[in-house]
């Protein structure tokens, strides 16, 4: 099983940026499980392009698939809960600084 840290690195290791890579190739030469996973993932690549290398849909397919999207795909409106939750949470903070520095020191009294 490979490390935790690098896994998802693994995954991209194709796309990494030149310090991911470095950090990445780093870590292969020392942990074997994570070789191990490369490879794997390689090999499944491989198998992968090779059986659909040419494979192609037909305009009707993409037509449905499109269909059935837009059609499933319910924009929810946005809601207000969480901004309402942070604004009293905020006003809760708030109200309890004033409370603790009323304790430490007393606002005057008119």
């Amino acid at each position: 099983m490979p490390c935790d840290r690098f896994e998802s690195l693994l995954v991209d290791y194709g796309e990494l940026r030149p310090e991911e890579r470095r950090e990445a190739d780093a870590h292969l030469a020392v942990c074997a499980e994570c070789r191990a996973f490369l490879n794997s993932l390689a090999d499944l690549d491989g198998s992968l392009s090779a059986a659909y290398t040419g494979a192609r849909v037909s305009p009707e397919f993409r037509d449905s698939v499109m269909r059935r999207t837009s059609r499933e795909a319910v924009i929810a409106r946005p809601s207000f809960v969480p901004e309402i939750l942070d604004f009293l949470g905020w006003m809760a903070v708030v109200a309890i600084v004033a409370y603790v520095l009323n304790q430490v020191n007393p606002f005057p009294t008119v």
